[in-house]
């Protein structure tokens, strides 16, 4: 019996060994993947609302330009 259990042992390390921890590894990689994804689409919408701020606030400057006087030109 003791021969028996140190086999199953050997196996369940086998199975451990070889088809769990690559499917752990597997996970990882694709959770790693959405990960990435969720970053470079939040960057791309932050950069779109900066320059979506950027756009209005020059927009609303631009008139402030046909209120200014004219320097005088130094003969």
């Amino acid at each position: 019996m003791e021969e028996k259990k140190g086999h199953r042992n050997r196996w369940r390390t086998k199975v451990t060994t070889f088809i769990i921890f690559p499917v752990l590894i597997l996970i990882g990689v694709v959770v790693l993947y959405f990960y990435l994804q969720l970053i470079r689409q939040a960057s791309m919408l932050s950069f779109n609302d900066a320059f979506h701020f950027l756009s209005v606030l020059t927009i609303l400057i631009l008139p402030l330009v046909l209120l200014m006087e004219r320097g005088k030109a130094e003969a």
